[in-house]
């Protein structure tokens, strides 16, 4: 799956979270990056950064910044 595509699944599944919830789910993200490490070249990781890409893009819609 390339990026936009995981884009577009990761935006409809964030798209109705609160505030609360993204910073969460953004908390979860980066305690799974802390112990897997961030090799760009893991699909899993790129798949992590895509979700923390889509949980930023909710918080902006919701007019919070992080």
């Amino acid at each position: 799956m390339t990026y936009p595509e995981m884009m577009k699944v990761f935006a409809n599944k964030v798209k109705n979270y609160t505030e609360k919830q993204c910073l969460h789910a953004m908390q979860d993200i980066n305690d799974v990056l802390d112990v897997v490490g961030d090799d760009l070249t893991d699909g899993y990781v790129i798949q992590k950064y895509c979700e923390l890409d889509a949980i930023r893009d909710r918080l902006m819609a919701l007019g919070k910044h992080n």
